[in-house]
């Protein structure tokens, strides 16, 4: 077997997965775990994940799923938040922490009785020290949870989302039927299965339609674009930073991929440009949907048979209400104005785990969840995202939103991303800095001021003078979440 086939796998639900399944849930019914104790499930994008998760389902555990790529203390506060009983990893965590122990186990999927005497140790050892939750026992939890998803934490604060049976079952229906998917479609699997769009919108929507999945263990360009064409796969679901890095690739070493017949994008905006140049390098339609990980995935979505527009989002799924607001909580109804978000159906959760007053905060009196994002409705009803509402910037008492001034910026052929955001905190007065990563490596500071000087008259010729940036830094790369939204907090410090 050679290096790539060892990051690569091909998955499909069928007897034989099913019953690898099996074996590991009955080996995990010697750990003494209890109804909807929940574990830690830690994987790249490998059979293990798949394996480790359906098999928690089948004994009545609730998989809280982590990416690999969190920091020692990121995971170490959603151990301590959730109450995991167990933490089922790829690798050996013992040294996670020195504060308590870590119960855990480092699966051999073949052979999955080897570390069940190791593991009961750690339960018992464990079970003495950790009492801080003992207070949580009355808190109330859905009795069809599934799934527990910890945000990314773009504000610093990340919360565990609770995912029903319902909210599973509504949301793999209706993407389902979003992506015109039937069981001889195939899934290129580089979104991570440990976040929502694709844990839900690749697994759970091939578990149920019986589609292929073909698992890429670390998101790489050429091994992905490889593995979509010598698969002759059909359906590719990717967020903007991968298109952007596939559309680069595909620039200087061209590829054709007959049998695609979908580019879904999610997750974060997607820019005019990149939206012409994924259809001109790939051959396929792109489909650019919404969601939230409160919104079990999608919720938003542009049709494939009907018309598409470009930076749109589209029009709710099916089973989803919405309604914009005003600042001061009013209805919008106007075309063209923009507002807040907000979002009701069976795919929305019922709430954060262990966090009634976040709970609460979250959602209005009629129950639609605050998405915090901004945006409109044109003539036709397709949704227009604008910006997130905490990244609304005011200078001289005008609103200025992020994502137009970044689009601008992108359209510049020496840019590869932008991000752009207020700073100072004079709150009515705020300057605008703009993060640019170029298309091509600048080797001179000539090179760098040239692309600044650049930059501004770019501006100049399509923003208003209020929109346009104070200042410009030129960086290597722009740091992310794991679902691809950029960290504007990293930025600022």
């Amino acid at each position: 077997m050679n290096d790539f086939e060892r990051k690569s796998s091909f998955i499909q639900f069928d007897d034989d997965l099913n019953q690898k399944i099996r074996q590991f849930a009955l080996a995990l019914t010697e750990l003494e775990l209890s109804y909807q104790d929940r574990v830690i499930v830690r994987f790249w994008n490998e059979i293990d994940f798949i394996i480790t998760y359906f098999a928690l389902l089948q004994i009545n555990c609730i998989p809280v799923t982590v990416s690999p790529l969190l920091t020692k203390s990121e995971l170490e506060n959603i151990y301590l938040h959730s109450g995991a009983k167990l933490i089922i990893s790829f690798d050996n965590l013992e040294n996670l922490a020195k504060q308590f122990t870590i119960q855990q186990i480092c699966p051999d999927l073949h052979s999955p009785n080897k570390s069940s005497e190791r593991s009961n140790r750690f339960i018992e050892e464990s079970s003495k020290e950790r009492t801080s939750f003992k207070k949580q026992a009355n808190h109330k939890i859905p009795t069809d949870l599934r799934a527990i998803i910890y945000t990314s934490g773009t504000t610093g604060s990340p919360k565990g989302v609770m995912l029903t049976q319902s909210n599973i079952k509504s949301q793999v229906a209706s993407a389902s039927r979003v992506l015109k998917l039937t069981p001889n479609d195939s899934f290129l699997g580089i979104l991570s299965l440990s976040h929502v769009f694709g844990q839900m919108d690749v697994m759970w929507a091939a578990k149920e339609v019986g589609c292929r999945i073909h698992l890429l263990k670390h998101f790489n360009v050429r091994e992905a674009l490889t593995m979509l064409r010598d698969n002759n796969i059909t359906v590719l679901i990717a967020v903007p930073t991968m298109y952007q890095l596939m559309v680069r690739y595909l620039e200087k070493n061209p590829m054709s991929f007959p049998k695609l017949r979908v580019c879904h994008s999610g997750a974060a905006p997607m820019s005019e440009t990149l939206f012409s140049e994924i259809e001109k390098h790939f051959g396929a339609p792109v489909q650019e949907g919404y969601g939230l990980t409160e919104t079990c995935s999608m919720a938003f979505s542009n049709p494939l048979d009907g018309l598409r527009k470009p930076s749109s989002v589209g029009k709710p799924i099916n089973g989803v209400t919405y309604k914009l607001i005003d600042e001061k909580g009013n209805k919008i109804n106007s075309a063209n104005e923009v507002g807040e978000v907000c979002i009701k159906g069976p795919i929305v959760t019922p709430g954060y785990l262990f966090e009634e007053s976040l709970t609460k905060r979250a959602f209005d009196e009629e129950n639609y969840l605050l998405t915090g994002d901004l945006g409109y409705f044109d003539e036709e009803g397709y949704l227009f995202l604008v910006d997130r509402k905490k990244d609304l910037i005011i200078r001289s008492g005008f609103k200025v939103y992020p994502r137009e001034v970044e689009e601008i910026l992108q359209k510049h052929p020496g840019v590869l991303q932008a991000v752009v955001m207020g700073i100072d905190n004079e709150l009515q007065n705020q300057k605008i800095k703009a993060f640019i990563v170029p298309k091509n490596q600048l080797v001179s500071d000539e090179d760098l001021k040239g692309l600044i000087n650049e930059l501004r008259s770019f501006c100049i010729e399509h923003l208003a003078k209020y929109k346009q940036p104070n200042y410009y830094e030129i960086v290597d790369n722009i740091p992310q979440t794991p679902s691809g939204k950029p960290l504007r907090r990293f930025l600022k410090s």
